[in-house]
Order: structure tokens, then C-alpha cells, then sequence
């Protein structure tokens, strides 16, 4: 649908309904992607000036503008995003992807096509005169929960040692 000349608007067609997802109007409005917990990326240009594009993510109800990331082209299960320049988006932080992937100094990542549920990447990079396709699996930027878990586990029972080995040595 083309709510002024030229421009487009991103729908959702499910149950046999087509509904605006967007709900904001303007010139240009597009879906790029949805994860299995129903969340949505995707761009808004609010007029004809494609430099005011912005990125944004959907949930429910409530829509974040992603203020680095013009073109997100997925979002994973953990409602992490990509765009297609290699931004990433994770909790409110932008990283690149170099950053993300330890031990591939001197690649220069060119394009992101996509990111699965799992939050595995495919991408384009180039290094020198050789360029290839990839599948990145980027640690997580952000601990889980888990993590620190198993971490405080850890330091407790370090700490439970160290204590049982004072007291038969003190």
C-alpha cells in the first residue's frame, strides 16, 4: 500500500487478517525481519529524505528506534539485531562485528545477510584481494543470566575450600 505517492508500508498477513505493524504513516515503512517470539525489525522514513531512515525493533506493542542501524536485515531469539552495514544491536549497545568474532583480525566485514534464531550471522568479508561468504557465531556481547550464576557458584565454592583447608591446617 502506498500511503503517498511513491512511498510503501509494511504489513503483517497472519490468520487470514492483514494488519499496519508499523502504524506510523509517513513515506516509506518496511519488515525485514521476525523471530519465533513474534518481535520485528525492520526501517521507517518518516519523508522523501532517505537520510532520515531508522532502523527499529518491535515488540508487542512497544517500538524501539535503533538510532546506528538504518537497514537491520533480522532479528535473533534473543531479540539481538543485525543490519545489513554489520552493526549489531544487543540490550540497548551497538558493537560491530569485528568486535564481536575473537581470533579474525585483518577481516573487514563488507555486508550481513542475515542471523537465525541461535543468533548464527552470514556475511560477506574481505581481507586484501580475497573476499568470502562466512558464518559467524559471535559470542554473546552481553551475559546471560546463566553465566553469572555459574560464576557466583564457582567463587562460593572456591570460597568453601579455602575455608576447609584453614581450618584443618589452622
Amino acid at each position: 500500500m502506498a500511503p503517498t505517492p511513491g512511498g510503501s508500508q509494511g504489513f503483517m498477513y497472519k490468520d487470514g487478517v492483514m494488519t499496519d505493524v508499523t502504524g506510523w504513516g509517513g513515506y516509506q515503512s518496511t519488515i525485514s525481519g521476525i523471530n519465533n517470539a513474534g518481535q520485528m525489525v525492520g526501517h521507517v522514513t518518516p519523508d522523501w529524505n532517505q537520510d532520515r531512515t531508522r532502523g527499529f525493533l518491535k515488540t508487542g506493542e512497544r517500538t524501539e528506534f535503533l538510532k546506528s542501524i538504518s537497514e537491520p536485515v533480522g532479528v535473533d531469539g534473543q531479540g539481538q539485531v543485525l543490519s545489513a552495514s554489520g552493526m549489531f544491536y544487543s540490550n540497548g549497545v551497538f558493537y560491530s562485528l569485528e568486535s564481536l568474532v575473537p581470533g579474525e583480525t585483518g577481516w573487514s566485514y563488507v555486508a550481513a545477510g542475515g542471523i537465525n534464531e541461535a543468533g548464527q550471522i552470514s556475511a560477506r568479508r574481505c581481507k586484501s584481494f580475497l573476499c568470502e561468504i562466512v558464518r559467524l557465531d559471535p559470542l554473546s556481547p552481553v551475559p546471560e543470566p546463566q553465566t553469572y550464576a555459574m560464576l557466583l557458584g564457582g567463587l562460593a565454592l572456591l570460597g568453601l575450600a579455602r575455608l576447609r583447608r584453614r581450618r584443618r591446617h589452622g
